[in-house]
């Protein structure tokens, strides 16, 4: 393959963050497929990848959080649950509560998705940080980030994302306590 191709190649992989299903309804899986990418390559791609969306994790867009909950629905790489884990535990706590609800929620996602227990740490944390979030939520005044609409979220007021964080923070021991 010739170095422009491995470059295409790899443009089409990164702006479907290595999605077929994506390609495919882009149109552009079979030209993908004619490149013949090594599966070692993919690997290669899909971590530098990984590790670019995790820098991009931020508080006030969280669509590098959905771009990694949507790659480990697929793959469930480690890295992405275990640096989601890392930026919420840190960072989150200081974001509008939309935020707040939906790294929590995301959180609960990818744990129910593993197929292994995780570490006694990654365990622990998990329940920790999720439920550190939606007790969060529920306690304090919603706070909304400008441009931020509840609608969006499927909510209407201060009651409604109670509701959900507690239905969620419900979910999040149930999910956590199957692996103890």
């Amino acid at each position: 393959m010739q170095r422009n191709d491995l470059e295409e190649a790899k443009q089409l992989f990164i702006r479907n963050c290595g999605n077929m299903i994506r390609m495919h309804k882009e149109g552009v899986l079979q030209v993908y497929k004619a490149y013949e990418v090594p599966k070692e390559t993919e690997a290669a791609w899909t971590a530098e990848l990984i590790d670019e969306l995790v820098k991009a994790l931020s508080i006030l867009n969280t669509n590098a959080l959905e771009e990694l909950e949507s790659m480990y629905k697929i793959g469930q790489q480690p890295s992405i649950y275990v640096g989601i884990l890392q930026f919420a535990s840190k960072q989150v706590m200081s974001a509008d509560s939309i935020v707040r609800l939906a790294y929590a929620e995301s959180i609960v996602r990818m744990f129910k998705l593993m197929r292994q227990s995780p570490s006694k740490d990654v365990h622990y944390k998990s329940l920790q940080v999720a439920s550190e979030l939606l007790e969060d939520v529920i306690a304090k005044p919603l706070v909304l980030d400008v441009g931020r609409e509840l609608q969006i979220y499927g909510l209407s007021d201060k009651k409604a994302l109670n509701t959900r964080a507690r239905q969620s923070l419900d979910e999040a021991r149930e999910v956590f306590g199957r692996f103890k």
